[in-house]
């Protein structure tokens, strides 16, 4: 038994990992199926469970689809070096606040959603988890979040 473990983990390192890699190459050279690939491929890793590696997820609370209804979001990164210039002029801009690049999922598949370049005072702040944020997406709400329960 040892030694079949032994062979599968073997295969997997050494075997799987040049199939996979192979492949990747092969598709990062089609033009169009390399955009949506890589783009799928990056949405399919933020949805993963954290690893104790990976930094964590923070989820968010955000005013949609008007203010007083919201909606949980995931805070992705600042915007304000790549977006912030896009804004600047435009009736929204506020030039003393921070942007912030937000995804909101949809119920019930949170990997379909929008995304979002908000102002710093649009986002609250929460403690609930990455797991459970797509629980309660999931269930489309039935399934409050246990840190809101405490």
């Amino acid at each position: 038994m040892i030694l079949i473990v032994l062979i599968g983990i073997l295969i997997k390192i050494f075997v799987a990992k040049s199939i996979i890699y192979y492949f990747e190459n092969l598709i990062d050279r089609i033009p169009l199926i390399r955009v949506v690939y890589s783009a799928a491929k990056i949405l399919v890793d933020f949805f993963k469970f954290p690893s104790s590696k990976a930094k964590p997820k923070k989820v968010v609370l955000i005013p949609y689809p008007r203010d007083g209804q919201y909606h949980l979001a995931f805070l992705l990164e600042s915007a304000d070096e790549n977006y912030r210039k896009l804004l600047q002029g435009t009736q929204f801009f506020r030039p003393n606040e921070k942007y912030y690049k937000v995804f909101m999922p949809n119920s019930p598949n949170p990997t379909s959603g929008y995304f979002f370049i908000m102002h710093e005072s649009d986002i609250i702040d929460t403690d609930i988890t990455f797991e459970e944020a797509i629980k309660t997406l999931v269930s489309c709400g039935l399934i409050t979040p246990e840190s809101l329960k405490k």
